[in-house]
């Protein structure tokens, strides 16, 4: 990690994004080299978790369907998915696999 110190008092440390992706309290402590030297007490740090996205549809593959027709999957494709997007169609919500596009089974009866 990649720290400046200032002076006595004071040091910044540059922190990955890695370290901080979802929100949470993480301990902060800091260390100087032997000889001497030694470990801080360790304080808590808190993370807020990010707002999310407002999602975006770029396209929807197939465009139509036939009434009556079997199931199908529907591929919706976008910005600003996360885990925990719903689609709603006709009041079937499904889970987004990943953060860009979405694919899931349209049963016949909705």
């Amino acid at each position: 990690m990649q720290t400046l110190y200032t002076d006595s008092h004071t040091i910044y440390a540059l922190i990955p994004v890695a370290l901080f992706e979802t929100g949470g309290v993480v301990e902060i402590s800091v260390e100087t080299p032997q000889p001497g030297g030694g470990s801080t007490l360790t304080l808590p740090f808190t993370i807020n978790g990010s707002a999310s996205p407002v999602p975006s549809i770029t396209s929807i593959t197939p465009a139509t369907a036939i009434a009556g027709a079997s199931s199908f999957s529907l591929h919706i494709t976008g910005t600003g998915f996360v885990p925990a997007s719903e689609v709603m169609v006709n009041g079937v919500a499904v889970e987004v696999p990943t953060s860009t596009r979405m694919r899931f089974e349209l049963p016949k009866d909705r």
